[in-house]
């Protein structure tokens, strides 16, 4: 049985993530993709990231 995996990253745009998230679920990499934001960012000290998460198998990873 294969380990299964949350995957989180940003993004500076939300299309940006939502292509990213397409992509990795049309191309069977992902099983699905959640994206949240616009988020701040204190260590940066800038706002507008996005935060784009998925869930895959560790095999394809």
């Amino acid at each position: 049985m294969a380990d299964f995996l949350a995957v989180l990253t940003t993004t500076d745009d939300k299309e940006k993530a939502q292509n990213l998230g397409a992509s990795a679920v049309g191309k069977r990499l992902a099983a699905c993709a959640q994206i949240d934001g616009p988020v701040g960012d204190e260590q940066l000290g800038r706002t507008g990231s996005v935060i784009r998460h998925m869930g895959t198998r560790s095999p394809v990873y």
